[in-house]
């Protein structure tokens, strides 16, 4: 199985690390006996990490765009949580991300891929939180006051009737009360 199609297109293309191969939950389906998944609205933000996970595949195996991008925290929202000199740190980490999107979709949809939500598991010690005027990185502070959560994320990967599960961390950002995509570890 190429290893492209283990990424979560956007935030795991960068991540690295091996997927270990498993036995199916499930017998392996043909594209078309796969269940439709539920829509999901394109609001901003989510409630949780979770939500905004499971959005994250739903985006990515519908090949829908405007789901991903929806993810990330709005532009207007990036300028009041960091204050910075020069470029903003969490633009700068979206942007690398959003680079992915177009070209992971297309290896996905290449590759026939889907993908199964497994869990989300926290990193024990990989979450911040910042109160306004504090430093950030880089000489950035924070506007408002923000929490950065680093997750591990596993997904079982099916392509080609082979199942492999993938654990990779992404980061994600709650900022206002709702949780945003920010991009790989």
């Amino acid at each position: 199985m190429r290893r492209t199609a283990v990424a979560l297109a956007v935030v795991l293309l960068a991540c690295g690390g091996r997927p270990e191969v498993v036995e199916p939950a499930v017998e392996v389906m043909d594209a078309g006996d796969r269940p439709e998944p539920e829509p999901v609205a394109y609001e901003e933000g989510r409630a949780t990490v979770e939500e905004v996970v499971r959005a994250l595949i739903q985006g990515l195996q519908q090949q829908d765009r405007d789901l991903v991008m929806s993810l990330f925290p709005p532009a207007g929202v990036v300028k009041e949580a960091f204050v910075c000199p020069g470029g903003n740190i969490l633009e700068e980490a979206m942007g690398e991300a959003v680079e992915d999107i177009d070209d992971g979709m297309a290896e996905m949809a290449e590759g026939n891929v889907w993908m199964e939500f497994v869990e989300i598991v926290p990193r024990l010690g990989k979450t911040e939180t910042y109160m306004v005027g504090q430093e950030v990185e880089d000489g950035c502070t924070a506007g408002m006051e923000i929490t950065v959560r680093e997750v591990m994320v596993t997904v079982n990967v099916t392509e080609g009737g082979t199942t492999e599960q993938d654990t990779d961390e992404i980061v994600t950002i709650l900022i206002d009360g709702k949780w945003y995509l920010v991009g790989p570890d």
